[in-house]
């Protein structure tokens, strides 16, 4: 994830259509990479603390997964500060579809 925001964001630097500076680039790509690191990792902590009970742990990982999409609409807002809910709304929306398309490929993919 960092790394496709560090070429997206150098593609628009060297089309001219984004303003800022290479340091800005590396930094924005950054914060995507550790953002993208533990935010997808809180889905991961009943699986990485042991928990067995399958059923539980489903249902953590989808709580854990809304809270942080839930976070990250709030942070999203703090830059662009437009519609809170608005912000929330889109992030959960879209990152809900996104987990919900990778949930399916996962179940089409068991052995």
């Amino acid at each position: 994830m960092g790394i496709g925001n560090y070429l997206a964001k150098e593609a628009e630097f060297d089309a001219g259509t984004m303003k800022g500076t290479r340091r800005h680039i590396i930094r924005t790509s950054i914060a995507t990479f550790l953002a993208f690191i533990s935010f997808g990792m809180l889905p991961l902590v009943p699986y990485l603390i042991g928990i067995t009970d399958a059923q539980y742990v489903f249902l953590f990982s989808i709580c854990t997964t809304v809270f942080a999409l839930i976070t990250l609409g709030i942070m999203k807002w703090f830059v662009i500060k437009k519609n809170l809910f608005r912000s929330i709304l889109k992030t959960v929306f879209i990152g809900g579809v996104a987990a919900f398309v990778a949930f399916i490929v996962g179940v089409m993919f068991r052995v």
